[in-house]
């Protein structure tokens, strides 16, 4: 399996600099997740691989959390989704552009 990494620059006008975050798997567009809650604000979903054990043994587990681009702090705990067949065919599939939906039931 091979796994691609971004590096996401923040640029804020009021703000000197720019704040950089890591991503795996879905580039710059799909790490952007729109808030529904509030009009014009997005957060980003920062994801990588890890490898994390359970009762079978390793296995590889893809990590996602969601960063307020505000401050680049953590909206919530992380949340893991075992790679397994249904990850496989969601990753090979064009039409999967909906990164959230990897960490859905």
């Amino acid at each position: 399996m091979g796994a691609q990494e971004w590096l996401v620059n923040v640029l804020d006008p009021d703000q000197p600099g720019r704040r950089t975050f890591q991503t795996a798997e879905f580039g710059p567009q799909g790490a952007l997740v729109a808030d529904r809650a509030t009009p014009h604000v997005c957060h980003l979903l920062r994801t990588q691989w890890e490898t994390r054990p359970t009762q079978q043994g390793d296995r590889l587990f893809l990590m996602g959390q969601l960063i307020n681009l505000d401050e680049g702090t953590p909206l919530a705990q992380p949340f893991y989704k075992r790679f397994d067949r249904k990850l496989k065919r969601q990753r090979e599939t064009p039409s999967a552009n909906r990164p959230l939906r990897y960490f859905q039931p």
